[in-house]
């Protein structure tokens, strides 16, 4: 029994994989089971007792990114370290990994492009939520503190380390050769800029 649930998991992983390549290279809207099917050389029921739609397809990587995110967010920041370091640590992490990680970077290219679909963008509207749910005591913390500088509120904050963060990944996307000292550099002037300490 156990073996048969391990098979039909590397079974659903190889067709989440094809359907990645394949909503990659065609684009969510333009791409079908179809050619699901021809990439993954399963059939059309396989694929289907897996994931019953595209949009399980995009339910599974949009799963796979934010879970990895949030729970990255709350590891890095449950240390004592200093607000500042968890932030750049939090931010490099992420961008690293788009950098090196095809995979990764294919999801959270499908993520940022799928607005054609509202349930999509209520998907992300509730994402970004928690992501401030998360970061926002945090923020208001190191605020109060005198560790970062006063914002109207800590929503500006968490929007310029998303706007950056996928400003960056744009570039990536778009064939611009960003290393990881240029990612750093960027980093740094972000960092210097919520700092009080500018040193």
């Amino acid at each position: 029994m156990r073996r048969t649930k391990e098979e039909a998991e590397q079974t659903k992983e190889e067709i989440f994989q094809a359907g990645l390549r394949v909503f990659s290279r065609m684009g969510f809207a333009a791409a079908t089971i179809g050619d699901i099917t021809r990439e993954s050389n399963y059939t059309r029921g396989a694929i289907y007792w897996h994931f019953k739609s595209k949009d399980a397809f995009y339910l599974e990587l949009y799963e796979r990114v934010t879970s990895f995110i949030l729970k990255l967010i709350q590891e890095c920041f449950k240390d004592d370290k200093p607000f500042i370091q968890n932030f750049r640590n939090t931010i490099e992490t992420i961008l690293f990994r788009f950098l090196e990680d095809e995979e990764w970077k294919m999801m959270n290219e499908l993520l940022m492009h799928s607005t054609e679909s509202q349930r999509f963008i209520t998907l992300y509207t509730s994402y970004h939520a928690n992501i401030y749910d998360l970061l926002a005591p945090i923020i208001q913390d190191a605020m109060d503190n005198g560790e970062i500088r006063k914002f109207s509120s800590p929503r500006i904050v968490i929007n310029l380390f998303s706007t950056i963060s996928k400003g960056i990944m744009e570039n990536i996307t778009c064939h611009i050769v960003i290393s990881k000292a240029e990612i750093q550099e960027m980093i740094d002037v972000v960092v210097r800029g919520i700092s009080t300490n500018l040193a």
